[in-house]
C-alpha cells in the first residue's frame, strides 16, 4: 500500500519520537473511522524480494513499505518486564515507576483512549540481545482488547512471547493469552504464541475492525512453528493482514472473514531464514475478502475456501516463491492441494501460480477460475465437482488459430502447456453451444493447447483434453 504522510505529533511521552498520520486508500486514520480493512477490496502489496538475503528480521522489515501510526500520544517502552506497578488503572508516567513496561502502556492507552502509539527504546530492544517481553497467559494482566493503538516495533528488535505454564494438554476456556486488535496496528514485531496451548476458542491474536498487522513474524521465531496444535491462531475480520508478515502458528494459521485483506504475506514460510514452518493449512477463508500477493507453503492445504461469498484469490504463489524457486515443506513434500473451494461464488485468479505441486485447485460448486498459471502439477490441474460445465473441445490448432466447440454458452480461456494444464494464457473468446468457436492468436509450436469454459453463472470447467500444435 502506498501511503501519504500528514500531520505533526500532538503529544509524546518518553523518548522524542514523531507520530504522524497516514492516508491509505479510502480512509485516513485515526482508526475509529474504519470498519473494514483500510484498503479492501482494492488492496495490493508485496511480500518482499524472495531472492534477497537479509541479515535478520529487522533488516528485512526495513525494506518493506509499511503503514505509519496516527498522530496522538506516543509511549516508549523502556523495560522488557511485564510488571504493572501502576495497576490496571494507570494513566500517567509517574504511576509506572522508573520504567514503562509493555503491559503498563497497554492499560494506559486503553484507560485514556486513543489514538496512542507504543514504541520501544532501541537501546533496550537491540539486535544483539534480542530480549523477549514474556506475557503469562495464566495471569493475563493485560487488556484483552486493544483499541485505537499502534504497536510499532519497526525501529527496534521486539519479541513479544505469550507463555502458558499450565497443563499443556488442558483445554483453555478463559484467560488464554488472547489479544484482540480493534482499529489498531501491529508493526514490525515478532509475536510468539504459546506452544503448549490448547485454546478452546482457537485463536491467539484477533485482527479486527479496520486493524492492520504488517512486517511481523506471527507464531514463529523464523525456525519453528510456536503453536502447532491451535486451530486458527490468527483471526482476521474486517481488517488487513500484510504486507510482509511471516506466519506460522496453528493447525491452520489464519482464519479470515468479513471484508478482509490478506495481502503480501509468507504463510508457512520465513523469507529470512528460508525455513518452512510445518503449517497444516495456511489459511481458511470464510466470507468476502481478498487474498492477494502472498506466498503459501503448507504441508497439506494452502488455502481452504470454506465459504467464499465472493472471496477473490489472485496473484499468489503456491509451493514456490516469486523467483520461481520450489519451496519444499518440512515434512510431507509439496502440498496435496493448493486451493480447496468447498462452496461457490468465489473468484480464483488472475495470476495465481500453481507450478509443480500435486493438486492445484479442487472445487465444489460454481467458482470462477481465470487466467492463472497452472502447470506440472502431478495429480490435478483443476478438479471440479457439483454444478460446473463440461470442458470445451478443441478440434484444430495451428500457430495462429484455434477452433473448437462447447456444450453450453460461455467464455473460453485458451492456454499453452507442455502437458494437459495451463502454463501460458493465450486469450479468450465466447461460444454459444451451437456454432464452432475460433480464437486467432499466436500459439507456440511443439506444445499443447488446452481450454477452460466459464458458463453464464460464472462456474468454470476443468481443462479440456490437450491438442498438440505441430
Amino acid at each position: 500500500m502506498r501511503c501519504r504522510y500528514q500531520a505533526p505529533p500532538r503529544a509524546i511521552v518518553g523518548l522524542g519520537i514523531l507520530a504522524v498520520a497516514v492516508s491509505c486508500g479510502r480512509s485516513t486514520l485515526p482508526f475509529r473511522d474504519l470498519e473494514l480493512s483500510p484498503c479492501w477490496p482494492n488492496c495490493s502489496a508485496t511480500a518482499g524480494d524472495a531472492d534477497q538475503v537479509w541479515d535478520d528480521w529487522h533488516d528485512y522489515v526495513r525494506t518493506l513499505e509499511l503503514p505509519t501510526c496516527a498522530p496522538g500520544t506516543t509511549l516508549v517502552i523502556t523495560s522488557t518486564d511485564s510488571v504493572l506497578d501502576g495497576g490496571p488503572g494507570i494513566t500517567s508516567l509517574a504511576e509506572a515507576g522508573a520504567t514503562l513496561s509493555f503491559v503498563e502502556a497497554l492499560w494506559w492507552s486503553q484507560n485514556i483512549g486513543g489514538p496512542f502509539t507504543i514504541r520501544f527504546d532501541p537501546t533496550v530492544f537491540t539486535d544483539v540481545a534480542t530480549p523477549h517481553i514474556l506475557l503469562d497467559a495464566s495471569q493475563q494482566n493485560w487488556p484483552e482488547t486493544i483499541a485505537s493503538t499502534c504497536i510499532d516495533g519497526r525501529n527496534a528488535t521486539v519479541v513479544i512471547e505469550v507463555i502458558n505454564p499450565r497443563d499443556p494438554l488442558a483445554m483453555c476456556s478463559d484467560h488464554c493469552g488472547n489479544f484482540t486488535l480493534d482499529h489498531s496496528q501491529l508493526i514490525g514485531v515478532t509475536w510468539l504464541t504459546p506452544y503448549e496451548s490448547r485454546n478452546l476458542f482457537g485463536w491467539h491474536l484477533a485482527i479486527m475492525n479496520g486493524s492492520q498487522v504488517a512486517g511481523c513474524r506471527l507464531g514463529t521465531d523464523g525456525l519453528t512453528n510456536t503453536s502447532p496444535a491451535t486451530y486458527g491462531s490468527f483471526q482476521l475480520g474486517g481488517a488487513t493482514l500484510g504486507p510482509g508478515n511471516a506466519i506460522g502458528g496453528g493447525t491452520w494459521a489464519v482464519a479470515a472473514s468479513g471484508a478482509f485483506a490478506l495481502v503480501g504475506n509468507y504463510l508457512g514460510y520465513d523469507p529470512v531464514t528460508r525455513t518452512s514452518l510445518s503449517v497444516y493449512i495456511a489459511a481458511r477463508i470464510q466470507g468476502p475478502g481478498l487474498v492477494a500477493d502472498n506466498v503459501f507453503l503448507a504441508n497439506d492445504i494452502q488455502c481452504w475456501v470454506s465459504d467464499p461469498l465472493n472471496a477473490t484469490v489472485r496473484n499468489n504463489w503456491f509451493g514456490r516463491n516469486p523467483t520461481g524457486t520450489t519451496v519444499e515443506p518440512s515434512s510431507t513434500g509439496v502440498s496435496s492441494s493448493n486451493i480447496v473451494v468447498a462452496a461457490g461464488n468465489g473468484v480464483i485468479g488472475p495470476d495465481n501460480k500453481f507450478i509443480g505441486t500435486t493438486r492445484a485447485i479442487d472445487v465444489v460448486g460454481p467458482v470462477h477460475i481465470t487466467r492463472n498459471v497452472i502447470t506440472g502439477n502431478t495429480a490435478l490441474g483443476i478438479g471440479v465437482s457439483g454444478d460446473s460445465p463440461s470442458p470445451p473441445t478443441i478440434t484444430a490448432a495451428t500457430t495462429g488459430l484455434i477452433t473448437g466447440t462447447c456444450t453450453v454458452p460461455g467464455t473460453l480461456e485458451l492456454f499453452s502447456d507442455p502437458g494437459d494444464q495451463g502454463e501460458q494464457y493465450l486469450g479468450s473468446t465466447t461460444c454459444d453451444a451451437i456454432n464452432p468457436w475460433t480464437l486467432v492468436t499466436s500459439v507456440p509450436r511443439e506444445r499443447n493447447v488446452t481450454a477452460t469454459l466459464t458458463d453464464l453463472s460464472n462456474a468454470t470447467s476443468t481443462f479440456s483434453a490437450p491438442f498438440a500444435v505441430p
